[in-house]
Parts: structure tokens; C-alpha cells; sequence
């Protein structure tokens, strides 16, 4: 019965199928760009907005179709595109002013949507990059409590070995509560449908990714990963312990100014550990941690 209903859904010739395909279609032009063709994808209907390029919504729709129901193609088509290549920076050769006042919302798509990672992502990629991420597939969820203090945090006690570094897929996700490192960044409340996330920017996210206990331990394995890569023999140059945390995180080297205001802090650090009574190995962790 369920395969029945979706032959119907999807035949070829009727208006089902032509509303399916541009639905989907635009569902992934909103995971791509951050806001999809018709704005309002889960109303298509007359009180739903119209769509910003009408046209361009059929074609993709026809090419979806054509090539089978299949979406890897229908994404590559689109990530190829010079649209999505646009940089989110504004080009010199533009009149911002202008274009501003023309299109403040960006509908007719003039640079690249400002677009931050989803939750899940940006603690999967603090796992990633400090060496932890535990990539086993499937399995059970990955059990949530609720601290006194107010936090959710997944249970150890109640967790097999190394589930604490898997992708946060696999957390156990409840209606009245998320774990709380998700929640600073805006994951979705499972009591209510989520057809598009609204990222905010809050103090509190900025102060999750300075004082975390996820994110400080992530950076102490991360600086244990660069000084493995590395060595800390006296009276090095280390250049490279600065510009490899770079490359991991952000696939780039520093800038100049980043370079030389990172290594003055890796300095202040370990000077500063110094005075506490920890010896010159120790004292270099944990000021490559800090930075």
C-alpha cells in the first residue's frame, strides 16, 4: 500500500507528481542556500510566498524528474552553478548602495547567503578536528541526562566506550529537552515540526565556545594532536604549532596578523603556566590549548 501511494505521488503526467518534484526540489535549494526559491517551503499553496525565480523552480523540477527522482544529480547541478559559487563577500566591482536598495533581502540572489554550520556540524567538527571522532555507523541512540544545574549531557554512565565522541546524530533527542551544547546553537525543539532552522547569534554562543567543557577538552586534544604532529624541542620555532591548527580547522594557513598575535598569546600562555609550578612540557600544552 505504502509503495502504491508513492507510484501515485510521483506518476508521471499528474499534478501530484508535479508539486512533489518542485517541493523537493526546492528543499534542496533551501539546505543549499539557506532560504529556498518559494520562501515558505512548507506552504505552496495560495497563502504560501511566491517564488523568487518561478521559472528557474520549473526547470529544476523538470530536470529532477528526468533524471530519474535522483537527488545527488540535481545537487550537483545546482553546486556547479555560478550562483552557489558566489563568494558571501560583496565584490569591488559592485555598487553595495545600490544593489542594497534594489534588493535588501537578496531574493535576486546577488552574493552568497552569510551561512553558520548547523549544531550537529559544529560539534561533529570540533570532534573531527581534534582527533576524537568516533565514525562507527549505527547502533543505538546515545542516552541524554538532565544535570541538576540545568545542562543535558549525555549519560556516561549509561554510554559504551567511546559513544561520548560520536557524530551527534546519534544522540538521543527528547521533546523537552536537548543536549545543552546543541541547544546554544540553535538545535531544533522536537516538539515541533522544523521546516527550516533560524540560526540566531547570541552571547551565549560565543561564551559556549570559550568556556564549554566539550570545546576546552576538544582543545586540549587538538593540542595534543599538533604536538604529536610537531615535537616541542627546546628553542623551536613554532610556526608550525600556530599555522596547523589553522589548517585542520579552517583549510587555511594564518594571516599575518593572525600568526603573530596567536603566537604572542602561546607565549603569554606558557609564561604564565610557568608561575604555577608546571614544567616547561606541560606549561606548552596547555598554552597551545588556550590559543
Amino acid at each position: 500500500a505504502k509503495f502504491s501511494s508513492i507510484c501515485r505521488l510521483t506518476a508521471s503526467g499528474t499534478p501530484a507528481a508535479a508539486l512533489v518534484a518542485r517541493v523537493q526540489v526546492n528543499r534542496v535549494w533551501q539546505q543549499l542556500f539557506g532560504v529556498g526559491l518559494v520562501e515558505t517551503s512548507d506552504n505552496f499553496g495560495v497563502n504560501g510566498a511566491r517564488p523568487t525565480h518561478p521559472e528557474l523552480l520549473e526547470w529544476l523540477a523538470g530536470e529532477y524528474v528526468r533524471g530519474g527522482w535522483r537527488l545527488k544529480p540535481i545537487i550537483r547541478t545546482i553546486m556547479s552553478s555560478a550562483v552557489y559559487r558566489q563568494s558571501s563577500a560583496t565584490p569591488e566591482t559592485l555598487n553595495v548602495a545600490r544593489a542594497i536598495k534594489a534588493d535588501p533581502g537578496n531574493h535576486l540572489l546577488w552574493h552568497q547567503r552569510l551561512r553558520r554550520l548547523d549544531s550537529e556540524s559544529i560539534r561533529d567538527a570540533l570532534l573531527a578536528v581534534s582527533g576524537q571522532l568516533n565514525s562507527a555507523m549505527g547502533g543505538p541512540a546515545i542516552p541524554i541526562q538532565s544535570r541538576p544545574d540545568g545542562m543535558a549531557v549525555i549519560n556516561e554512565k549509561e554510554s559504551t566506550a567511546g559513544d561520548a565522541a560520536r557524530r551527534s546524530l546519534y544522540l538521543l533527542q527528547r521533546r523537552n529537552y536537548n543536549h545543552s551544547f546543541l541547544a546554544a546553537f540553535d538545535q531544533p525543539v522536537m516538539a515541533l515540526n522544523c521546516i527550516r532552522r533560524s540560526p540566531s547569534a547570541m552571547v551565549s554562543q560565543s561564551l559556549a565556545m570559550l568556556n564549554d567543557s566539550f570545546v576546552t577538552g576538544a582543545s586540549e586534544k587538538l593540542a595534543d594532536r599538533i604536538l604529536g604532529m610537531t615535537g616541542v624541542p627546546e628553542g623551536r620555532d613554532h610556526r608550525g604549532e600556530i599555522s596547523l591548527p589553522f589548517i585542520l580547522a579552517l583549510s587555511r594557513n594564518p594571516s599575518a596578523e593572525e600568526a603573530e598575535w596567536c603566537t604572542a598569546l602561546l607565549q603569554r600562555q606558557v609564561q604564565r603556566h610557568l608561575a604555577t609550578g608546571l614544567h616547561a612540557g606541560e606549561a606548552h600544552r596547555k598554552a597551545l590549548a588556550n590559543v
